[in-house]
């Protein structure tokens, strides 16, 4: 037993996992072992870990619980798994302000379509990045379907189309919706499209070029021109790429750069030999960097990874965390340690990166915590709103009345804890009943989650902030609130300027026009209308689908479906002939003859 009363020598010599609690219950660190006894020691002794915050970790420690395992593989992914679960203090957590892009290629389907998706899905679809700029990978997908003519449409649009839309006369479609180009020749063009996207442009071009003569030999003039003119489009369109290698090696360059405590690390992605874009990660561990965690944290998620991964140092548990990651994907991963070459010019290239982002970030955080103080200070706030969030309602004339709460950690939208509600126990046109069931709601769940804002913001005048501070005092909650609205003037009814509201003060507060304060609580409150009102018109969007579908005799919740999943949209339905109604499985003539005549 150590001086603690933490009974060490009670814990497993095996293989496993160890959670640290503090006196509030809460998980601060995770870590594995070969022996979780021996390990767990060192914290306690005096020559055992030298890191400099031991000693902060050691006297927060109030238990210890532990997770043994048949082999480190297994503690290794178990510790990934509960670092993500309990986010602890101590251990290295990833914090970044960047969404992953993939260009995706549907090669199962007759006549594949080209799209930008957000997440990759367990499909035998080719997917192609990551990418991290949306509107750079627009454009490129842009290009690329005007290169190849590639179809625009959705499935559906194909499926059903009885003539070619727009693009085809603009030269834009070559129409494999109504048969006006074969599946074998759309397949070489999806062919080149994958070519392209794989960074592959020499061999690509030089292909094309060998098909352009071949068509100038038969005669074929028109196809020559076809192919020079996307040999043209494919070089205006990759001469601007940054190339690092001639190889087409993917590779991913991972750098680490810190400044006292703080880190930061940026992933440099290199697909088909061009640099497609770059992540960087700010840390929150607040003891050494953990390089084989950060690497299971981070390929473990994003369901993609390169064949070749340049780090800048060799790392503990390398060889397992190889094994891990091949079992995961299905192929052979190379760990390579940037030593010299080209390898050491890339790894200087993300290194640079990293201490640039970590410069920017560090002064945006500068700024936002002085934007934070003077919120605290103008509205007399019990501590910093490190956490704000705000709530709105919106309905019109108490038809489908919603609410949105949208949070704000940090000063930047946190999208993971945006809110919708649906309003259920307040009724008719009544916005303070609508704030304090709320407010009530995202209270108590905070309670019970442990995740509470620092200042909630009410969209509203004094009767919404009152309603909301009633609400808190009824779960017994003192919280800091205020509330945000735009006066309106005695003769022409528009709105000024924002006014804020707080709890025991009757005069509104005004923040000086233009101030980083106000422009931050102002962005805020347009988040949550915007989240509110996106949200009210598809609860209305539906009710006017269901609306109309149920105004025909016999049609069944499973019959709308089958419809809807059928044709896509109820416009589609409206579209459709009176046979292609018929021929759904299930659908007799008489309701088939009942749909196309109330639809239509």
């Amino acid at each position: 037993m150590n001086s603690r009363g933490l009974m060490i020598s009670n814990l497993p010599k095996s293989s496993g996992v160890y959670l640290m609690f503090d006196e509030h219950n809460h998980v601060i660190y995770v870590g594995k072992a070969k022996s979780i006894r021996n390990r767990v020691k060192n914290y306690f002794s005096h020559d055992g870990d030298s890191r400099f915050l031991i000693p902060f970790l050691v006297s927060s420690i109030q238990r210890i619980e532990t997770i043994t395992t048949n082999s480190e593989k297994e503690a290794l992914l178990l510790e990934n798994t509960l670092i993500k679960k309990y986010r602890p203090k101590y251990n290295i957590l990833l914090k970044d302000d960047k969404t992953y892009l993939y260009a995706k290629v549907n090669v199962d389907k007759e006549f594949p379509d080209l799209e930008l998706v957000r997440k990759r899905q367990n499909d035998h679809a080719l997917y192609f990045g990551p990418y991290t700029s949306s509107s750079a990978l627009k454009d490129s997908l842009s290009a690329i379907r005007k290169i190849f003519k590639l179809r625009p449409c959705r499935d559906v649009e194909l499926n059903s189309a009885k003539r070619p839309c727009i693009k085809h006369p603009i030269g834009l479609c070559h129409a494999p919706c109504v048969g006006l180009i074969s599946k074998e020749e759309y397949s070489t063009l999806i062919e080149n499209t994958i070519q392209l996207l794989k960074g592959h442009t020499h061999s690509l071009i030089q292909n094309l070029k060998a098909q352009m003569a071949e068509h100038s030999n038969n005669m074929e003039f028109e196809k020559a021109a076809s192919i020079r003119d996307q040999i043209k489009a494919i070089r205006l369109t990759t001469e601007n790429q940054i190339v690092i290698s001639n190889r087409y090696r993917d590779m991913d360059v991972i750098s680490v750069y810190h400044e006292n405590s703080t880190y930061c690390v940026t992933i440099l992605f290199i697909r088909g030999g061009a640099l497609t874009g770059s992540k960087s990660f700010m840390t929150e561990t607040l003891l050494a960097f953990d390089l084989s965690s950060f690497v299971l944290q981070y390929y473990l998620d994003p369901p993609s990874i390169p064949e070749l991964i340049i780090i800048p140092k060799s790392f503990a548990e390398q060889a397992m965390v190889k094994e891990i990651l091949a079992e995961k994907f299905q192929q052979p991963i190379e760990f390579k340690v940037a030593d010299k070459g080209n390898y050491l010019k890339l790894m200087e290239l993300s290194k640079k990166n990293a201490k640039d982002y970590l410069y920017y970030k560090q002064s945006d955080s500068a700024q936002t915590e002085k934007n934070l103080e003077a919120i605290k200070y103008v509205f007399h706030l019990s501590k910093l709103p490190y956490r704000i969030e705000c709530v709105d309602i919106s309905n019109i004339q108490s038809s489908h009345p919603v609410a949105s709460c949208v949070a704000f950690i940090d000063g930047k939208p946190n999208k993971s804890h945006y809110r919708h509600y649906q309003i259920k126990a307040t009724h008719g046109q009544n916005d303070f009943g609508m704030i304090y069931e709320v407010v009530s709601r995202r209270l108590k769940t905070g309670m019970d989650q442990n995740s509470l804002p620092d200042l909630m913001m009410i969209d509203g005048g004094k009767g919404q902030l009152n309603a909301a501070c009633e609400a808190a005092k009824n779960v017994n909650l003192s919280i800091d609130m205020v509330s945000i609205a735009k006066e309106k003037t005695k003769t022409t009814g528009e709105k000024t300027v924002d006014r804020f509201y707080i709890p025991g003060r009757s005069n509104p507060i005004i923040l000086k026009m233009g101030s980083p304060a106000l422009k931050l609580l102002v962005t805020i409150r347009d988040e949550a209308h915007r989240f509110a009102i996106t949200y009210h018109r598809l609860k209305r969007g539906k009710s006017a689908l269901v609306s109309e579908l149920d105004q025909i005799p016999g049609l069944g919740l499973k019959r709308k479906k089958q419809l809807l999943t059928h044709f896509g949209s109820v416009n589609a339905i409206r579209k459709a002939s009176l046979n292609e109604i018929e021929a759904l499985p299930g659908i007799s003539k008489k309701l088939a003859l009942s749909i196309h005549t109330v639809i239509t």
